[in-house]
């Protein structure tokens, strides 16, 4: 059971870099603005070429691949812990976000969200204690 903290802050981090790894995969894939519906037709080469583009994206697997990893790591920790900690932590996920959007994709976090932050974790802090 010693594993159980790590695991679940494990957990959160990993889905967190999972969905900034998938945030650069997208901007690398493709321009953002549904591109994907654009070039519906399969045998187009414009839609042949967005394809490529994904298969070759190291970021699309690296995402995928954390994402995978945070779920065992759910799975795991829902074997040892009940289900009223593990999914509530698990919203720590939304504080790691905010930071790696500030941190690595220079984005803007107001007084709110921080606000919001702080409310998350708080939250988390009474389910575990309580």
């Amino acid at each position: 059971m010693m594993w159980t903290v790590p695991g679940l802050l494990g957990m959160t981090l990993l889905a967190a870099f999972g969905s900034y790894f998938l945030k650069l995969a997208a901007e690398k894939i493709g321009s953002g603005d549904l591109e994907l519906v654009e070039c519906a037709p399969v045998g187009g080469r414009r839609g042949l070429a967005l394809v490529k583009r994904a298969l070759l994206c190291p970021s699309l697997y690296l995402g995928g691949g954390l994402y995978v990893g945070s779920a065992v790591l759910n799975y795991l920790l829902l074997k040892a812990l009940p289900y009223s900690l593990v999914v509530p932590v698990g919203s720590l996920c939304y504080v790691w976000a905010v930071l790696i959007a500030h941190f690595l994709l220079h984005e803007n976090v107001g007084r709110l969200k921080v606000l919001g932050l702080c409310l998350v974790v708080i939250g988390v802090v009474g389910v575990s204690l309580g």
